[in-house]
């Protein structure tokens, strides 16, 4: 049987998880009435500056709540400035290929119900949402072939998914900061010169998934310091990720699995984790890796504990409460690491870890 996670589980997760928003209502993040216009089920192309200088003169008069999905693609450079009068936005698309370099026209918007689609070849920040504080289905951010610094986002308090997704020269994340909830998945995958995930330290509520994935220059995962709920965490093939310290206040999630991690040495967060649920823990095929004594707090693992392949793998008292623990029905496989953590057996008898000083 494959004990790894399947990889094709993610997209599939995130693809069930994007709501049916119900924006009839379009009631803004700041409980400000709209006046709205448009359906759902309306798709406004804007693919040329006449159509985006067209667009409000299209709408009923007074309208800053347009109910439908706008998408906008194209080569050629498009100000975007004569959309500033909305507010609110069912869906919203963008695809920018040569043209346009600078983007403005969202600075009023704070709300849109469905997803936000960006991409672009040319841009380099993405400044013009600051006063977005709420997305109820998806952000998506990728390909974006010149942008270093994520700044924007500062004032989004929800959204329901988040994807960074191969932003080739992306290094720093800047925004989010007030970020609390993402409701199912966020994804930070193959963004190969990403160096650090702190930004999201106001993220206290995650539904689903959180995968950290491909980041080639990532060296050390703190962050996260606030969230306390989550489901499914996956961080694998992270190259040059040496420390694992982040996520200090979670106590209960569904599944963690720590893999492919070429460089990483040390699992020193997760300190208050006492609870894995229904795929359990997985610690698989990390070389260098010397320690996972961050789970010292780890006392219930459920359904699978498989910590293989990890050569320099010495310290695995911290898995004595949690094999104790386990139920019959609880698949355990403890192997191929170094001298005390080569069995089930041997991390039984070693038994728990000593309680350090303080």
């Amino acid at each position: 049987m494959n004990t790894r996670l399947n990889s094709a589980l993610l997209p599939a997760l995130l693809s069930l998880s994007i709501l049916s928003t119900d924006v009839e209502s379009c009631q803004p993040a700041d409980k400000t009435p709209y006046v709205r216009c448009g359906h759902p089920d309306t798709t406004v192309f804007l693919g040329t500056q006449a159509s985006i200088d067209g667009f409000q003169k299209s709408l009923p008069e007074g309208c800053n709540c347009f109910l439908g999905k706008i998408q906008a693609a194209g080569t050629a450079h498009l100000d975007f400035r004569p959309l500033n009068f909305l507010r609110g936005l069912g869906h919203f698309k963008l695809f920018l290929y040569s043209g346009t370099d600078t983007l403005r026209g969202f600075e009023h918007l704070d709300t849109v119900y469905g997803d936000v689609q960006i991409s672009s070849v040319k841009l380099a920040h993405l400044d013009a949402f600051q006063q977005l504080k709420s997305i109820g289905g998806y952000l998506f951010i990728s390909r974006f072939a010149r942008m270093e610094r994520l700044d924007g986002f500062n004032q989004l308090r929800h959204v329901g998914n988040l994807v960074l997704s191969s932003n080739p020269d992306l290094k720093e994340i800047r925004g989010f900061s007030r970020l609390k909830e993402v409701t199912f998945a966020l994804l930070v995958v193959t963004n190969p010169k990403l160096l650090d995930l702190d930004a999201f330290h106001s993220l206290r509520k995650n539904g689903g998934v959180i995968s950290i994935r491909g980041n080639a220059l990532m060296k050390d995962l703190a962050g996260f310091s606030s969230l306390q709920r989550t489901g499914l965490i996956t961080i694998e093939s992270n190259m040059a990720l040496q420390r694992i310290a982040g996520f200090s206040c979670v106590d209960t999630m569904e599944t963690l699995s720590i893999g492919d991690n070429a460089s990483l040495r040390f699992v020193e967060g997760f300190g208050k984790l006492k609870r894995i649920n229904y795929f359990g823990l997985i610690v698989r095929s990390n070389p260098l890796l010397e320690h996972i004594n961050g789970f010292r707090s780890l006392d219930q693992i459920h359904n699978k504990i498989l910590v293989e392949e990890n050569p320099a793998l010495t310290g695995c008292c911290c898995l004595y409460k949690g094999i104790q623990s386990a139920s019959a029905s609880t698949t355990i496989t403890i192997g191929r690491n170094a001298a005390g953590c080569q069995s089930k057996e041997e991390v039984i008898a070693r038994g728990p870890c000593k309680k350090t000083r303080s």
